[in-house]
């Protein structure tokens, strides 16, 4: 007898509670209950104003920044030196010649190390000889 009234109960009361929240609600209030003020004309047009204002500042702002960007274009091409064409580069098949070996840097007096820096912050030092 229980299952044949749950559905026609269950039915009943979520009438109940949409009448209660419709006759209970008020539009211009949220959820919590605060009411919500009504937008004013000077409000409005206070942040209307605001709003054209950045865009203007903006506007500003990107042809300052295209002018500059402009500038520094010409002078980059004004300063930089004028395309040299590339030495032919050798053939493969052509061994190169020196007329002689290159000087030598290394003195055999001194002692030369390398010092390697880890990621983990260890270091080790090689003699290079």
């Amino acid at each position: 007898m229980l299952t044949g009234m749950r559905h026609p109960a269950v039915l009943l009361l979520g009438f109940v509670l949409l009448a209660l929240v419709m006759a209970c609600g008020d539009p211009a209030t949220t959820p919590t209950g605060v009411s919500i003020p009504e937008p004013t004309p000077e409000i409005e047009a206070t942040v209307e104003a605001r709003i054209e204002q950045k865009q203007a500042e903006d506007a500003a702002l990107e042809a300052k920044a295209q002018a500059m960007a402009k500038v520094m274009v010409e002078a980059t091409a004004q300063a930089a030196p004028p395309e040299q064409e590339p030495p032919p580069a050798a053939s493969a098949s052509e061994p190169k010649q020196y007329s002689a070996p290159p000087p030598i840097g290394i003195d055999p007096n001194k002692k030369y190390t390398a010092t390697f820096n880890l990621a983990g912050g260890d270091t080790f030092v090689v003699e290079l000889f």
